[in-house]
């Protein structure tokens, strides 16, 4: 019920957000595709934590909001539709950035022609336009159905307390929280989650097996125009300069707020007079802290940086030497993907927890078991992002290289990665961010010592400290829009999928 919950409500809208900004004339469209990127960038916890803080019960700021100027009591993110409601709107952007790319391939000539037979806006816009963006609106729901299968976050925060229970935080509930653990029940429930996200990889294939159908870019040229909505752009303007504010403005100042209070609960004068910055303080004087942001950049900065070159690699050896077995290797390399990422920490924990290496090693607990996991489920997006630029990167250069004398090591690094930096810096940005802000298999993967700044987060969630929570989520989310500010104005890297 969560995952196609939470899949249905993405899909809507982020399929109308993609067709506003990159069909219509609506006003700052840049803007709006900048703020989906910074959208998919912020930490699902942190998020959480300003929703907490919102609509958590009625305590919730936000629901003292409601109560006060209207007859209904608030909505309380404690729930099964809380859970819904939170982690839809933070899989929006994901479901505008594999769309908008389709959306903006669409020949106009195709809805043009559809007009002039009579055809209204509506049936336009669902019959032609998504009609053959059909791939890439099927890709989007299968990612986020297999997201929701395997996401960890918003039902430990929300669902847990209210005893909605999923098959992760049964998972989480059977390693973490009982004792003994009870290892049979979680690998039930791992191999039932594989195989409803395989059943819906088969369905999905199935439903794309005919993709020459949806070819709309030929060798003749098309024209790039917008929609022109009239009056209505700016109904588009305002929908969605409401939807930023309720995404990434309101929760960015609630959890702003609420670092600044010694607890939360409901606002007041008093309350206010208690502001200070001793959460700050008390954070920067704890070890725990420190370790874990620095457990957290070193997995973000190698982790993207082995994820990048080996996808860099299987993206050249797939471009360069198309074959039978390269296929394969590209199948492999896509597999990771549709794995939900807590069955892949519980197949590391079973395969590492009782195996050692000669002299005693054990990489169970390590940062070497928790940075493979992120390596090998972001590598299908690393070879993604590279296979296009490796495609467009043409021999002849190669070729040149080699007859002047360099060997092909030399080649790769001299030529070929020079070339690719700005791709590879892409990846790695989106690589980094995307480890700073793991959860589902950090939170089965660490122990005391190898703590990531997400699970310290949880800890001091499930401990009742929503204002140290508030206050790191401040930091993570000043770093994610810092960041993506200087790789984007000095870097000129776009994120794209």
């Amino acid at each position: 019920r969560f995952a196609i919950g939470q899949t249905l409500v993405a899909m809507v809208i982020g399929i109308l957000l993609a067709w506003i900004v990159t069909r219509t004339n609506v006003p700052l469209r840049g803007l709006w595709e900048f703020s989906s990127v910074a959208l998919y960038f912020i930490p699902i916890l942190a998020a959480g934590t300003a929703w907490s803080i919102l609509l958590g019960g009625r305590n919730g700021l936000l629901n003292e909001v409601i109560r006060s100027i209207s007859p209904f009591t608030g909505f309380d993110v404690y729930s099964m539709s809380g859970m819904i409601f939170v982690q839809s709107l933070y899989l929006v952007p994901l479901v505008f950035l594999v769309v908008s790319s389709s959306l903006r391939a669409v020949n106009p000539e195709f809805e043009d022609a559809a007009r002039s037979c009579g055809a209204s806006p509506l049936s336009v816009l669902f019959r032609i336009t998504l009609g053959v963006c059909r791939p890439a609106v099927l890709s989007a729901a299968v990612l986020c159905f297999v997201i929701g299968l395997g996401s960890m976050e918003i039902p430990l925060l929300f669902g847990f307390p209210a005893r909605e229970y999923v098959f992760t935080t049964d998972i989480y509930s059977a390693l973490k929280v009982r004792f003994p653990p009870e290892y049979g029940r979680a690998s039930a429930m791992g191999v039932l989650l594989l195989g409803a996200s395989l059943l819906i990889l088969v369905i999905y294939f199935r439903l794309i097996r005919d993709r020459e159908r949806f070819v709309t870019v030929g060798g003749k040229a098309s024209r790039d125009t917008a929609m022109r909505l009239g009056k209505f752009r700016w109904v588009g303007f305002v929908a969605c300069a409401l939807f930023f504010f309720f995404t990434l403005v309101l929760p960015f100042l609630a959890v702003l707020i609420g670092s600044l209070l010694p607890y939360i609960g409901q606002p007041s004068m008093a309350m206010l007079s208690k502001v200070s910055l001793n959460n700050y303080r008390q954070l920067i004087d704890n070890p725990i802290i420190w370790r874990s942001v620095e457990n957290s950049f070193k997995l973000s900065i190698f982790g993207g940086i082995v994820v990048m070159l080996v996808g860099l690699l299987l993206a050249y050896i797939v471009v360069r030497w198309p074959g039978r077995w390269t296929r394969y290797i590209d199948y492999g390399a896509s597999l990771p993907m549709m794995v939900p990422l807590t069955v892949l920490a519980m197949s590391l924990v079973y395969t590492y927890i009782t195996l050692s290496f000669p002299g005693g090693f054990s990489p169970y607990g390590t940062l070497w078991i928790i940075g493979g996991a992120y390596v090998v489920y972001f590598l299908p997006v690393a070879v993604r992002q590279m296979t296009g630029p490796v495609s467009q990167l043409s021999v002849d250069l190669e070729h040149a290289g080699r007859i002047s004398g360099a060997s092909q090591i030399k080649v790769i690094s001299r030529i070929v990665i020079p070339i690719l930096l700005p791709a590879l810096l892409g990846g790695l940005l989106l690589a980094f961010i995307t480890f700073m802000r793991e959860f589902s298999a950090s939170v089965l993967l660490t122990r005391s010592g190898t703590e990531v700044i997400s699970t310290v987060m949880y800890s001091y969630y499930s401990n009742g400290r929503l204002p140290y929570v508030a206050a790191i989520s401040v930091g993570l989310w000043s770093m994610v829009l810092i960041v993506m500010l200087i790789f984007r104005l000095v870097f000129k890297v776009k994120i794209s999928f």
